[in-house]
């Protein structure tokens, strides 16, 4: 019927109430008469079937803060150090939440990267840290410059959409982009990929391949020269043909080690 009336799919129209309701704002903050009246049809029905949706929990939540402020003093009481991870997702109604609770004596840890806001379309607020100075304009900012957990040519590159000119410093191995033309093209490059790192972590970089058998033959097409880098000689092979994971990849095989074969995956 909603979309008959105003000509407003109901999807859309939820999407956007959700939004609305991200942001903090009331069926009487919207611009028009049809949003109201599609925010409140909406309000009514939820509280016809006696529900609420997560914004209303945060919401009706602020309510009984400001109708109760023995509530508030309690919950202030049960929480006096707040610490919150990822600040930079929170929206606004979220933020109005932390701070009425933190209250005029904050007691408060935030981390974040405004780089990593990625939730404007959930309400999240843009300028989340300015505002957060705002309300606390003693507050102490530390900046975190230093990366433990992801490999520096990956913080290369995301740097490099904040400030281009810094990826050309770079030293390190640079990202490279691979773009294909299906699902199974990009899960043949992955196995490929994944088999040489493997072999690279098992033998060492550069002599990854073992083509000799423990009485002195090779197997078909290993040859010294089919390779484009140096091989060992005198480590046992085991070629696996019918690897379920290569089939279709043209990879002709596998070669693994006699006693480890299930942990070995070494394209050929």
């Amino acid at each position: 019927s909603t979309q008959s009336t105003w000509g407003i799919k109901a999807e859309r129209a939820l999407q956007w109430i959700t939004y609305q309701k991200a942001r903090g704002q009331r069926p009487s903050d919207t611009s028009t008469a049809v949003l109201e009246k599609l925010y409140s049809m909406y309000e009514d029905g939820l509280r016809r079937v006696g529900v609420v949706d997560f914004a209303d929990l945060l919401m009706q939540c602020l309510d009984l803060w400001s109708d109760s402020p023995e509530c508030l003093a309690g919950c202030r009481d049960l929480h006096q150090y707040i610490f919150v991870d990822e600040f930079q997702d929170l929206n606004s109604l979220q933020l109005k939440l932390l701070l009425v609770l933190v209250g005029p004596r904050p007691r408060l840890t935030v981390v974040g990267d405004p780089h990593q806001a990625i939730y404007g379309f959930q309400g999240g607020c843009p300028n989340i840290f300015g505002k957060l100075a705002e309300a606390y304009p003693n507050i102490i900012c530390q900046h975190l410059s230093h990366n433990y957990r992801t490999l520096p040519a990956l913080v290369a590159v995301a740097q490099s959409i904040i400030t281009p000119a810094k990826y050309a410093e770079f030293e390190g191995p640079k990202a490279r982009l691979n773009c294909f033309a299906s699902a199974e093209e990009e899960a043949t490059f992955v196995a490929h990929v994944a088999a040489r790192r493997h072999i690279e972590s098992r033998w060492g970089h550069g002599r990854a391949v073992p083509t000799t058998s423990a009485d002195g033959s090779a197997p078909e097409g290993s040859e010294r020269g089919a390779h484009s880098h140096p091989v060992r000689e005198g480590v046992q092979w085991h070629l696996c043909v019918h690897n379920a994971l290569l089939e279709g990849s043209g990879m002709a095989g596998c070669v693994c080690c006699p006693c480890e074969r299930d942990h070995c995956a070494s394209g050929l």
